[in-house]
């Protein structure tokens, strides 16, 4: 509420046990922001500057594309394999549905190149995921005409396969039902 006017801030400083608490003073002038208001401390700005470039022709922009495309699915790959990998540090990265359709909104307040790379890496992250080989995606179905090519050609059991599926769109229910609620629970606080 003072931005440009000089504070004094009185705090206490120590260990987390308790020990060794001493009173600091600190004097701070807050930096008025855009909206107007003071502000101190550490904030998120853009490291960098967006370069957005026009193609020269239709070829031109068709390798832009694929550039930019194999960019990103580089990024989505990444970041599958870093959750897959750590997966106790990043299960409260998952987001589901309403998370999803609440940065769309985010997006389409800023520009049009925002809006379209996020819609271009939720389809490079279905993509991703629907290869996964659980049941009841693609892959899940690549990994049963595997496991019956290994088996030389021999189907798996109809009751088999069929249980095997149900199981796996049972889990992928069951996961998006916990994603809708998270989201929506953090939406709401």
């Amino acid at each position: 509420a003072s931005p440009g006017r000089d504070l004094r801030i009185d705090l206490t400083r120590g260990g987390e046990d308790g020990a060794g608490l001493r009173p600091v003073t600190l004097r701070v002038t807050p930096e008025t922001a855009e909206d107007g208001a003071g502000r101190i401390g550490v904030q998120l700005l853009a490291n960098s500057e967006k370069e957005i470039s026009k193609a020269a022709n239709l070829l031109d922009g068709a390798g832009m594309a694929t550039r930019e495309t194999l960019k990103l699915t580089k990024v989505v790959l990444d970041g599958f394999g870093n959750l897959v990998l750590n997966f106790s540090q990043n299960v409260d990265k998952l987001s589901g549905p309403v998370a999803i359709i609440a940065n769309g909104a985010q997006y389409t307040r800023n520009n049009w190149y925002d809006l379209l790379q996020f819609m271009v890496i939720i389809n490079i992250n279905l993509a991703v995921i629907n290869t996964v080989p659980l049941p009841g995606l693609d892959g899940g179905y690549l990994a049963l005409l595997l496991a019956e090519t290994l088996r030389g050609g021999k189907k798996l059991p109809e009751d088999v396969e069929n249980v095997i599926n149900q199981s796996g769109v049972s889990l992928l229910f069951l996961l998006g039902i916990t994603l809708l609620i998270k989201d929506s629970v953090k939406l709401i606080q």
